[in-house]
């Protein structure tokens, strides 16, 4: 028997959580002062939320109890969508603002207040805290959270059995 994941659900939900962590890493790049990386983390908090929510309304389907791998490999999923996601909104996000990383010269925007540890390349570590954020920060959270929802919203998992292929749908048509 094929269980289904939805790629437009996958999709959507990968939306969701990059968007969650676009809008606090616009104010970041937007402010570039580097008493200001808490709200990367704020971005990576609405990621896990975007997450949790995922996981909970996937969990809850009619007439379905997802095994446990079926769980870890759906929130797993949307959270490399997520990634990646966040990643390219991040590099459009950074060619919007003056931040000239990709211009000759220096840089027309560099982030203010640096410790000496963080001063790294033209924007003194602007782009580096966006990606390692985008990137660390989002799986770190997102998988944390797909492990952990995997099994306690599970209904039942005395009874589950192995199961033998996972389909993910590929109609975008709900």
């Amino acid at each position: 028997m094929f269980q289904k994941i939805k790629l437009s659900t996958v999709l959507l939900f990968s939306l969701l959580c990059a968007v969650g962590f676009a809008i606090p890493m616009t104010y970041f790049i937007y402010s570039a002062n580097y008493q200001d990386t808490w709200w990367l983390f704020v971005g990576n908090f609405l990621f896990m939320i975007g997450i949790i929510i995922y996981m909970l309304l996937f969990t809850s389907r009619k007439n379905e109890n997802p095994n446990t791998n079926l769980l870890l490999t759906a929130g797993h999923i949307v959270t490399v969508g997520g990634v990646i996601l966040s990643c390219i909104i991040a590099f459009i996000v950074l060619m919007m603002f003056p931040t000239g990383i990709v211009s000759a010269g220096p840089a027309e925007q560099v982030m203010e207040n640096t410790p000496a540890h963080a001063d790294d390349g033209k924007t003194d570590g602007l782009v580096l805290f966006v990606y390692l954020t985008a990137i660390i920060g989002n799986v770190s959270a997102g998988s944390a959270v797909a492990i952990f929802m995997a099994y306690t919203t599970k209904k039942n998992q005395t009874k589950e059995k192995v199961i033998s292929q996972v389909k993910v749908d590929t109609n975008l048509r709900s």
